[in-house]
């Protein structure tokens, strides 16, 4: 009734038999169908979001945008972040804090920055 079912060299499973296990792309299609589909109008959204966060971001500090974006962007932890740019782990969660509470009231009074 049921494939017997073993691992590929990279440790995921395959199925012997066909009609027993789901292909992926079956799998996919089914995502995707359940899902919206994206228009020209969220992708504009999404441009004009990633524009907005790249001019909040420019208006930080050099030290603050630094931190934020290794600790946010590249996912170091303040302790590698600190060892990185020779400054105490302290300095960066307090820059870090600074950065994120400056953007935070820069988006919630925007009329003023555009």
């Amino acid at each position: 009734m049921f494939g017997s079912i073993g691992s590929d060299r990279w440790g995921r499973a395959r199925c012997s038999a066909r009609s027993t296990c789901p292909s992926p792309r079956s799998a996919s299609r089914r995502s995707r169908s359940s899902h919206p589909a994206v228009g020209p109008a969220e992708i504009l959204a999404g441009r004009d979001a990633a524009r907005a966060l790249t001019e909040l971001l420019s208006r930080l500090a050099d030290g603050e945008r630094l931190v934020l974006e290794l600790a946010l962007f590249e996912g170091m932890r303040y302790a590698d972040i600190a060892d990185a740019l020779l400054i105490p782990e302290g300095t960066v969660k307090s820059r870090v804090f600074h950065a994120i509470r400056k953007l935070r009231s820069w988006t919630l009074h925007k009329e003023e920055w555009t």
